[in-house]
C-alpha cells in the first residue's frame, strides 16, 4: 500500500510539473505540449519501480542507520513480524472498490466502441467520387504514404478516424452535400493528421490511463488537456499546408451544425477540443514558434527531474558503500572485536498465507546467511523451521533485503548473520 500511495503522489507532482512546462511552452507548437502531457499520463500508468530502478542508479548521498551495540554478539539477529491485522481487510476493501471502478470505466467505453465499430462495420467504402479525390489529394500533400480507407456512414456522427493498427475514416453520408469542396478538404486534412500522428493509438492509451487511475482527478484534466492540444496539433498541421483559414473553421462550424460528436478520446474527430478558442486561432491563422534553445533545455530539465522523483523516497537507502578490495573476499567474518555487524536498510516483511492464518501457525523461522561486501544476503540456512510454506515466504523476503556491509578495520567485509522472522496472529 505504501507503494501504491509513494507513486500516485509522486505522479501528481509529474503532472504539476507537467502543468508548468506546458504554460512555459504555450507560444511553442501544440504538439511539443501534447507530448508534455502524455508523457505525464504515462507516469501515472508506469510502474513505479521502473523509474525507482533508474533514479537507485543515480549516486544518491546516503543516510546511515545508527549502531546498535546490542547486536555485535557472536551471530546478530535481525528480526521481521509478519502480522495479521485488521489492516489487511481494509486493503482488501480498497482494492475491490477500485477494481469495480475501473471496470465500470471500462465496461462504459468498450460500449460506446462497439458503437463506433458497429458504425464503422455498415458503412460503405468510398472508392471513387469528389470525397475520395480529395481525400488522396490531401493525403500526397501531408506527406503520407499509406492511402487511408474511408467509408460513408448514413449515421450523423462526425467525420472520424477509427481503429489503430489500419485506421478507417468513416465519413457522414450527408456532410458531402451541405459543403464546398474547400470545406471538405480541409476536414480530411484535419483527419489524415491524427491519422499521421497515431492519435488513435495515444488516445487508447490516454483511456487506460483513465480507466486505471479513475479516482485521481489530475488524470481526467490531463486527458483533456491532451484532447485539446491534439485539436489544436492537427489546425496547425492543416493551416501550415496552406489551407485557407476562413473555409477550414466554416468547415468546422458546420459540421458541428451537422454531426454529433465522437463519444471516445480513441476515435478523434474534428469537433473535439475548446472550439471557440479553436476557430479563434484559426482565424487569425495562429501557429506555434519553433522550439528554441529555452525550450529544448526545459525539456531535458523536466526529464531530468523524472528521474529524480522516484528517488526522494531512496534518498535514505541509497546504494551501498563501495566495494573495497579485501586480502580473502571469499572469507566469512563473524561479528565481534574488530568485525562490525551490517546494518540493515531495506527490510521486506514476510507474506503471511492465508492457509497459515486460517490454521493459526505461529512463531518463528530463524535462518543464517552471508551479507556480502555488496550488502545482498546469500547462502541461506533455515536453523529453526516453523512451516514450509512459511519457512518459503521467510526466505522469500530476506533475500530481498539490502544492507549496508559489515567491516572490518575499514573495510567491507562478509558477514554471517541470524534473520528472525516472526509469524504474529492478532
Amino acid at each position: 500500500m505504501d507503494a501504491i500511495v509513494s507513486h500516485i503522489w509522486q505522479s501528481t507532482l509529474v503532472g504539476a510539473l507537467a502543468a508548468a512546462l506546458a504554460l512555459m511552452l504555450r507560444n511553442n507548437g501544440a504538439s511539443v505540449r501534447y507530448w508534455v502531457w502524455f508523457a505525464a499520463s504515462m507516469k501515472f500508468l508506469m510502474p513505479f519501480a521502473v523509474l525507482s530502478a533508474i533514479g537507485s542508479a543515480l549516486p544518491w548521498p546516503r543516510v546511515s542507520m545508527p549502531d546498535n551495540d546490542a547486536m555485535a554478539a557472536v551471530s546478530v539477529v535481525f528480526s521481521s513480524p509478519a502480522i495479521a491485522s485488521a489492516a489487511e481487510p481494509f486493503s482488501r476493501a480498497i482494492a475491490v472498490v477500485w477494481l469495480l471502478g475501473m471496470c465500470i470505466v471500462l465496461a462504459k467505453w468498450s460500449w460506446e466502441w462497439s458503437r463506433v465499430a458497429a458504425i464503422a462495420r455498415a458503412a460503405e467504402p468510398i472508392t471513387d467520387g469528389p470525397v475520395h479525390d480529395l481525400l488522396r489529394r490531401v493525403e500526397r500533400a501531408a506527406g503520407l504514404r499509406t492511402p487511408t480507407r474511408i467509408v460513408c456512414s448514413p449515421r450523423h456522427l462526425e467525420p472520424g478516424v477509427f481503429g489503430m493498427a489500419k485506421p478507417v475514416l468513416v465519413w457522414p453520408l450527408h456532410l458531402t452535400a451541405g459543403m464546398r469542396d474547400a470545406h471538405i478538404e480541409g476536414i480530411l486534412a484535419h483527419e489524415i493528421a491524427h491519422v499521421k500522428r497515431r492519435d488513435n493509438l495515444l488516445g487508447a492509451a490516454q483511456m487506460l490511463v483513465s480507466a486505471a487511475c479513475w479516482f485521481h482527478p489530475m488524470v481526467w484534466w490531463i486527458g483533456a488537456r491532451m484532447i485539446d492540444e491534439r485539436e489544436r496539433a492537427c489546425d496547425e498541421q492543416v493551416l501550415s499546408l496552406g489551407r485557407n483559414p476562413g473555409a477550414y473553421a466554416a468547415g468546422i462550424l458546420k459540421t458541428c451544425e451537422l454531426c454529433i460528436a465522437s463519444p471516445l478520446a480513441s476515435v478523434p474527430g474534428i469537433t473535439g477540443g475548446d472550439l471557440k478558442k479553436r476557430i479563434s486561432r484559426i482565424m487569425r491563422n495562429q501557429q506555434g514558434l519553433p522550439l528554441g534553445t529555452a525550450g529544448k533545455a526545459a525539456l531535458i530539465a523536466a526529464a531530468v527531474a523524472l528521474l529524480l522523483v522516484p528517488a526522494l523516497d531512496r534518498a535514505g537507502a541509497a546504494p551501498a558503500l563501495p566495494r573495497a578490495q579485501d586480502d580473502d573476499p571469499s572469507e566469512v567474518h563473524q561479528p565481534g572485536g574488530d568485525v562490525q555487524s551490517p546494518r540493515l536498510l531495506k527490510e521486506v516483511k514476510p507474506h503471511y498465507s492465508e492457509r497459515a492464518k486460517n490454521a493459526r501457525i505461529e512463531g518463528e523461522v530463524l535462518m543464517e546467511c552471508v551479507v556480502g561486501t555488496d550488502g545482498k544476503p546469500r547462502d541461506f540456512t533455515i536453523v529453526r523451521s516453523l512451516d514450509p510454506e512459511l519457512d518459503q515466504a521467510a526466505l522469500d523476503a530476506a533475500r530481498l533485503w539490502e544492507f549496508e556491509p559489515g567491516t572490518r578495520r575499514g573495510k567491507p567485509v562478509a558477514v554471517k548473520v541470524t534473520i528472525a522472522m516472526a509469524f504474529t496472529l492478532k
